[in-house]
């Protein structure tokens, strides 16, 4: 009978799925009128990048065309930037891009730059 019993409960215990804590990414800083931010786990290049975005959107009369290549420029770091990407889910440069094409750009890229990066949900990735 305590066989059984330690049988019963080594299965339950063995089967019981340890919840992992999911990693908290914070938000260092944001331009709150255009929902732009930025992460801690960002790069250095964006953070400087997004600094200089920031001084362009404060200022008081803003040049579109700075605004457009500081956008852009961004927007190339984000995405190419695999580093700070925890898995092909976590896909960059999504909020510089007009809502509508949101869900097919993320698709695209899942699909092809993204495809073969390897979970670093423990942040252990070897690649």
């Amino acid at each position: 009978m305590l066989l059984i019993l330690a049988g019963v409960g080594g299965l339950y215990f063995s089967k019981k799925e340890t919840k992992k804590e999911i990693p908290v990414v914070k938000q260092e800083d944001a331009i709150k009128e255009y929902n732009y931010t930025i992460k801690e786990t960002d790069s250095k290049l964006k953070k400087d990048k997004f600094k200089e975005l920031k001084e362009i959107l404060n200022s008081s009369s803003i040049d579109n065309e700075s605004y457009a290549k500081k956008l852009a420029e961004i927007f190339v770091v984000d995405v190419y930037d695999l580093n700070s990407k925890t898995n092909k889910y976590d896909v960059g440069g999504l909020e510089y891009v007009l809502e509508d094409e949101k869900e097919h750009l993320k698709l695209v890229l899942q699909d092809s730059l993204y495809n073969n990066l390897k979970d670093n949900f423990e942040n252990k990735r070897r690649q």
